[in-house]
């Protein structure tokens, strides 16, 4: 029989099961130590755009809070040098309106003050109640009172509603008065003139009743329900709306509606929710863009058995700023011959501290927004324009830009007054166009300078387009700094040829060539030279002549038809006036 051998080869080491196994545990750990490093660069890069976008939140509350103080302080500041400067013959009125000015202004920084530490006091837990036994509904009736003057420029009617006649509860006067002092303010702030608002107080055995019967989008976790009976403050307004992706953004802190440029500090309404919450009460709000918004604090209704008296409140609006009050979008009417300037500047007490620094110098107009200012200068093309860049419908920066690029407002020297004092913000409106850049508080003398400075610039162009306007075979060299202005006494220039036989071409046949109303060529046409667009047609006429009795064999009578005067003796002593000779005597 064969005999056989079994010989069992082993593999090389590699080729193992604890090769094998150890190849399995490398490359599992390869993946395993890949997959860290992965995930840690995605959380450096998650933590890198986190600090960014904190930094980016940092700098906007900077910059809000930064411009809250800032407006306020330009009218302290201001009306305390004007101060400086009365005299004993100063009138009462007068000393009683800056009194007024800084006094409120005062108020106001106070008042933003202490929501910053109100803010910082609820976030460290170290805020408590003091409640007292008072009456609601005459309470709420006062603080609405207060805002009164505030409203009384723009035509916004104030109303109150209570479904009682008295709301007998314990309350915080100080907190329930920040929460209505923030509420109005912000219905205030974002209302348009002869708009609505009102304050109504409702009292309620079931919170839920008030919340879920007009469906509010509540902004507070439901309260607790042990108390008995509610009362529904809504503050309701006809502003501008929130649109609804935003209405669970706007309590919260330093938040700002993108749409609108209002301004604030983004700090009231984060308050007013804080303050709710310590309350144990519950917060809503609903709103439509174009219809309005409506927001609602339910409180528990509580007692007390000390009662106290209603104390007056410093921090309301103060009645008596009314006599100051003024409908900024009236145009004062002063002197004509005095320059125009043109303030837009939607803080009433700002646009009141800046034409207190002009009055006496120029004939003042003013808007209250961007909008409103663009529209005004298109219409009265003024001599100087002053300009707030933090605005309603448009800034600052887009007034500059529109009005630096119409053809009928181009030259107008555009100073900008704002609380972004920051680099950029310089160089943005500078490069829009803006002449002037001065970050607030300003100084008045710094302010009546660049004025007269801007006049004096604005004179050497009227020189400059003085002799083009005087030599029309002249064309001038492009300047990039003064391009539409070229353009536009270019533009002239040719209409005023194409047609120098009409003899009925005049001031309105050009108004409708260069598509603009008589005002605004008169005031385009005196800024750029200094005379009327009666004497642009008239001298353009006569030059005319007199290079055509120079160059050409032409007859008087001849040259007379060519420029436009069918009737010769007028023709001669017109140019006689202008030139101290004939048309015959020049030819000869």
């Amino acid at each position: 029989t064969p005999t056989s051998l079994k010989i069992t080869v082993l593999p090389p080491w590699y080729r193992t099961r604890w090769a094998y196994l150890l190849y399995a545990f490398g490359l599992g750990g390869a993946v395993f130590f890949f997959y860290r490093y992965q995930l840690r660069q995605q959380l450096a890069l998650v933590e890198n755009r986190r600090l960014k976008e904190v930094n980016h939140f940092k700098s906007k509350i900077y910059a809000n809070i930064t411009h809250e103080f800032r407006t306020p302080l330009t009218v302290i500041l201001g009306m305390a040098g004007e101060i400086k400067q009365f005299t004993v013959d100063t009138p009462l009125a007068k000393l009683r309106q800056a009194g007024t000015l800084i006094e409120r202004n005062g108020t106001n920084l106070l008042q933003l003050v202490n929501q910053l530490l109100d803010m910082a006091r609820v976030e460290a837990h170290a805020l408590t109640l003091q409640p007292v036994q008072a009456d609601l509904v005459p309470f709420a009736k006062y603080l609405l009172g207060g805002f009164e003057s505030l409203v009384a420029s723009r035509d916004i009617q104030l109303q109150f509603e209570s479904n009682v006649a008295a709301i007998p509860m314990a309350i915080d006067k100080d907190q329930v008065q920040t929460i209505l002092y923030n509420l109005l303010s912000n219905a205030i702030k974002f209302s348009e003139d002869n708009g609505t608002i009102a304050l109504s107080l409702k009292l309620e055995s079931d919170w839920q009743a008030t919340l879920n019967a007009k469906h509010y989008r509540a902004v507070t976790p439901p309260p607790n329900a042990h108390w008995n009976s509610w009362v529904a403050i809504a503050v309701r307004d006809t502003g501008s709306g929130i649109p609804a992706d935003q209405l669970p953004s706007v309590f919260d802190r330093f938040y700002q509606v993108p749409a609108n440029e209002a301004g604030g500090s983004g700090i009231g309404l984060a308050l007013v929710k804080e303050l709710v919450l310590l309350m144990e009460g519950a917060l809503a709000v609903r709103s439509r863009p174009g219809t309005g918004t409506e927001f609602v604090v339910v409180l528990p209704v509580w007692q007390i058995e000390a009662v106290t008296d209603t104390p007056a409140y410093s921090q309301v609006a103060d009645s008596d700023a009314s006599a100051e009050s003024k409908n900024i979008r009236s145009i004062e009417h002063q002197n004509d011959e005095r320059s125009s300037v043109l303030i837009i500047e939607d803080n009433a007490d700002v646009l009141q501290y800046i034409r207190t620094c002009l009055e006496g110098h120029y004939n003042i107009q003013t808007a209250q927004n961007g909008q409103e200012g663009i529209e005004r200068a298109l219409e009265t093309v003024p001599d100087l324009i002053i300009s707030d860049v933090m605005m309603p419908l448009k800034d600052g920066f887009e007034v500059v830009n529109t009005l630096k690029n119409d053809e009928r407002t181009s030259h107008i020297p555009m100073v900008l007054l704002t609380a972004k004092a920051d680099r950029d913000s310089r160089i943005k409106g500078l490069k829009r166009g803006a002449d002037v850049y001065l970050a607030k508080p300003f100084d008045k003398t710094e302010l009546l300078i660049h004025l007269r400075n801007l006049l004096g610039m604005r004179q050497k162009l009227q020189a400059r387009y003085a002799r083009y306007a005087a030599a029309l075979d002249t064309k001038l060299k492009a300047q990039r700094d003064l391009k539409l202005e070229d353009a536009f006494m270019q533009k002239a220039q040719t209409a005023l040829e194409a047609h120098m036989q009409d003899e009925n071409f005049g001031v309105p046949e050009l108004c409708n060539a260069l598509g603009m109303s008589r005002t605004q060529l008169h005031r385009k046409m005196t800024a750029l030279t200094g005379k009327s667009a009666g004497y642009f047609i008239r001298s353009a006429r006569l030059q005319k002549a007199r290079h055509l009795l120079l160059t050409t064999e032409m007859t008087v009578t001849e040259v007379s038809y060519e420029v436009g005067y069918r009737n010769l003796a007028h023709f001669s002593t017109s140019f006689a006036e202008v030139f101290g000779q004939s048309p015959s005597s020049l030819k000869k």
